[in-house]
């Protein structure tokens, strides 16, 4: 055989096998809508397969995950002031799905995914407790110091000298001196 039909027979047979279908992914498009005008969708964050692959959403909410292969992914949407479902995308020949994570049920196209609910990051304000103010750090230590500023010094003044030390108090005249004279008791 002649090498020129041989490079055009083996030109012509890569050809005919290659098939362009085949290494193409689907592309996937969706739109984020949030209940108040005022939340930018640009906000949020959405992540295919844990981080894998992320976008941030357009403006106007859309978004894209271009040329996805056979297989399942999983979508997962974060924002700081809503929560989102995690949803789950099947590619097979093709043809593009997506689900709700757990659920059976197809969703309709065009995909548009709103939240679920407002995030919640602060528990509801309690009403002040005076007991509770008392517990605390800052009521300990102005119970103490009430404590030591008024009561402690009636209890040091109500104590006798001559009980603490063991001998007799002796008193003395004007110029610090003793005088001699001793306390009695009283009984």
């Amino acid at each position: 055989m002649k090498p020129a039909v041989v490079i055009l027979f083996t030109f012509f047979l890569c050809i005919s096998s290659y098939d362009s279908d085949a290494n193409e992914g689907v592309d996937f498009q969706a739109t984020i809508s949030f209940p108040s005008p005022e939340v930018a969708p640009s906000t949020a964050r959405v992540f295919l397969n844990g981080g894998a692959l992320q976008q941030i959403p357009r403006s106007d909410g859309k978004f894209n995950f271009y040329d996805l292969k056979d297989g399942a992914y999983s979508m997962h949407i974060s924002h700081r002031d809503f929560e989102f479902l995690t949803y789950r995308i099947q590619v097979n020949a093709g043809q593009l799905r997506l689900f709700i994570r757990g659920r059976a049920t197809r969703l309709p196209q065009p995909y548009r995914i709103v939240p679920i609910t407002a995030t919640k990051y602060k528990p509801p304000k309690q009403p002040f407790n005076p007991l509770s103010f008392l517990k605390s750090g800052y009521g300990m230590m102005i119970s103490f110091m009430l404590f030591m500023a008024v009561v402690f010094p009636k209890l040091v003044g109500s104590m006798d000298t001559e009980e603490v030390t063991g001998t007799p108090a002796t008193e003395t005249t004007g110029g610090g001196k003793p005088s001699g004279k001793t306390k009695k008791k009283r009984n």
